[in-house]
Parts: structure tokens; C-alpha cells; sequence
């Protein structure tokens, strides 16, 4: 990217140097600029799915450069047992080194160019028997399989969303009857939270302390939609009752105990 264009400018470049895309200023929102290894200028915006079909993996036409537009995604890897989709202070799993797939640490890794095992890619072929990768290499590696496996799912994920989000902003939304409570592990407390979502129609429930069987929900009947929260001992859980709402789980974890869903 260009040194004149900042976060301020960009998203009016954008738009005035390429009309054919129908593009407007207020749907492009810079959020950073940030440098890569080779030094150069790399600008991140977020737009909704419509505009990104126009612009992603192109060339743009930016002051006198033309860029490659991308989408910028990160994955979730754990640095403790070398998987996707969590953190390492979440992790339950044992420790596997990156590099080499042993029970060692990363930075106890002595392995050599020749000795290098992705270990998602030799769990993939366990249990693939049709399908074959290649594992020898870092489970780091950018052009790994189950990396780039993993980042598609994770973009199509968010497409779907922004749909979703899209869709749900043209309807017209009524007013939610939600109801927060503790049931303090309570089975009594459970029952009349039950029927008092079903009198007076409660479309959500946010519930602390729930009643917990053998580190299960119970006590909930299967007509309400059950989303409990929590490593190890369940604290927190959320219920729906209404067959409009969709519900999200959101891929990070922003505390030890709470994992929050939207």
C-alpha cells in the first residue's frame, strides 16, 4: 500500500479509483495498518459479505500501486498440544511439539528439516483412508493442508454470519422477554424457571449456577435450546425458547470459566 494512504484516506481511495465496484465510503471501515516481515504496508478493513465478493483476490488500483487484496484471517493454535480452535491456557489436551509431533515442548525441539511431522496432518490420515497429505512438515506451516482446511472453514463461517446478521436487520425485529437468574445448582429453582418460561413466553434465559448432573444440564426439557458454558464445572448456561433466534458459539474463550455465545 501506498506511504500517503493512512486508515483516514484509504476507504475514500478505495472507492473513488474503482466506480465499476459500486462501492461506498461508509460500508469500507479501516480498522489498522501494520508492516509485514518484508516491510511492507499492509492496510485491514471490514466490510460486509456483499462488498467483500467485489474486492477480495483482486488487484486494486490504490493511488500508483496496485494491491492484492486478501481476506486477513488468523487462526486459534494451540501452542500446547499443537491443535486448532483453542488456546493453550484452555488446552486439556498432553504436549506436543509443533515441529516434530513428539511429547516435547517446542522449545525443547531439536528436529532437523528431515524430521519434521505435522501432527494434524498424521491424525487426518488415521482416521482419512481415502484421502492422503503430506506430513512432513510443521503443523506451523503455512502452506499445511489442515492449516489452510481450518482457515477456510473459519472464513465460511463468517460469511455465513454476516448473512445471517444481514438478514436478520431486515426483518422486523420484535422485543425480546429475556430473564437472568441464579439457580445456585438448585433442582426446585431449575422446575420454576421452566415453568416460568414457558407462562410467560421468555425467549431468553441467562442463567448462573445452573443445575448440573455428572457435569451435564438437567432438568431442562428438549423443547428449550440448552448452551452451558464453563471448563470443568459448568457455571453459567443460556436458554432459548424462541425458534427465531439463532445462536453462535463464539470460537474464543475470553475468561477461564465463561464462554460467551451470541
Amino acid at each position: 500500500m501506498p506511504e500517503d494512504i493512512t486508515s483516514q484516506n484509504a476507504a475514500q481511495a478505495i472507492v473513488s479509483q474503482h466506480p465499476e465496484l459500486n462501492l461506498k465510503e461508509n460500508e469500507i471501515k479501516p480498522k489498522f495498518v501494520f508492516e509485514n516481515r518484508k516491510k511492507h504496508k499492509n492496510l485491514v478493513i471490514v466490510v460486509n459479505s456483499e462488498n467483500r465478493k467485489r474486492l477480495v483476490d483482486k488487484k486494486l488500483k490504490i493511488g500508483w500501486h496496485a494491491c492484492y487484496s486478501a481476506d486477513y484471517v488468523g487462526d486459534t493454535h494451540c501452542y500446547k498440544c499443537s491443535k486448532y480452535n483453542h488456546r493453550a491456557q484452555e488446552c486439556q489436551g498432553d504436549v506436543v511439539c509443533p515441529h516434530c509431533a513428539q511429547s516435547l515442548k517446542m522449545l525443547e525441539c531439536r528436529a532437523g528439516t528431515e524430521s519434521l511431522r505435522s501432527v494434524n496432518c498424521t491424525n487426518y490420515i488415521k482416521y482419512s483412508k481415502t484421502t492422503q497429505v503430506n506430513v512432513n512438515h510443521s503443523s506451523l506451516d503455512r502452506s499445511c493442508n489442515c492449516y489452510k482446511a481450518v482457515l477456510k472453514k473459519y472464513i465460511e463461517r463468517r460469511i455465513t454470519e454476516m448473512d445471517n446478521c444481514k438478514k436478520l436487520t431486515r426483518k422486523e425485529m420484535k422485543p425480546l422477554r429475556c430473564l437472568q437468574v441464579n439457580l445456585q445448582h438448585n433442582r426446585a429453582a431449575t422446575s420454576n424457571l421452566v415453568q416460568i418460561i414457558s407462562e410467560n413466553k421468555i425467549d431468553l434465559a441467562f442463567v448462573q449456577e445452573p443445575y448440573i448432573i455428572r457435569n451435564n444440564q438437567a432438568g431442562i426439557p428438549k423443547s428449550l435450546r440448552t448452551y452451558v458454558s464453563g471448563n470443568g464445572r459448568k457455571r453459567s448456561a443460556l436458554l432459548v425458547n424462541n425458534k427465531e433466534i439463532d445462536v453462535v458459539r463464539h470460537t474464543r474463550k475470553f475468561s477461564r470459566t465463561q464462554n460467551f455465545i451470541i
